[in-house]
């Protein structure tokens, strides 16, 4: 069994980067996509595995239910949960995002929360159609497409 707290890391074949997850008390509080394996990391976790099930195996349902644990603004953590809601394979405009959160928000607040996900994938901001997201081009290009979603 994997430790409750610690950085994690794994490599993704089918994304050709590396996958770090930070935890705390079994939550997932950040992740990053990397190019280069980190120098301190633990090996295994049940979360990189349900990561990698996800990217490498094309599993949807793989992320469903995980948990995260974020210090966030109560508006950015609306976001993230009305983002956790759009359903694989659909991509949202922005102003699909700030009319579907619930709670007010303006397009420019909401843009920024997406921008700044801590925990991209598992929150799956790909799926909202902004130019800055939180990985890089080449990464939400591959998410879109492994999800049918071609260009947004």
């Amino acid at each position: 069994m994997s430790s409750d707290t610690g950085i994690f890391a794994v490599r993704s074949t089918w994304l050709d980067a590396w996958i770090q997850i930070g935890v705390a008390s079994g939550r997932v509080i950040s992740l990053t996509v990397l190019a280069n394996e980190p120098d301190d990391h633990q090996g295994d976790h049940d979360v990189l595995d349900r990561i990698l099930a996800y990217l490498d195996e094309d599993d949807e349902a793989a992320l469903s239910g995980l948990e995260i644990g974020l210090t966030v603004p109560t508006l950015d953590r609306a976001v993230y949960e009305t983002i956790r809601s759009i359903p694989y394979g659909t991509v949202w405009s922005l102003e699909q995002l700030v009319a579907n959160t619930p709670t007010d928000i303006d397009a420019a607040a909401a843009r920024r929360a997406v921008a700044e996900t801590p925990v991209p994938i598992v929150i799956p901001a790909h799926r909202v159609a902004i130019d800055d997201g939180p990985t890089d081009q080449r990464v939400t290009t591959k998410l879109r497409t492994r999800e049918g979603i071609g260009d947004a």
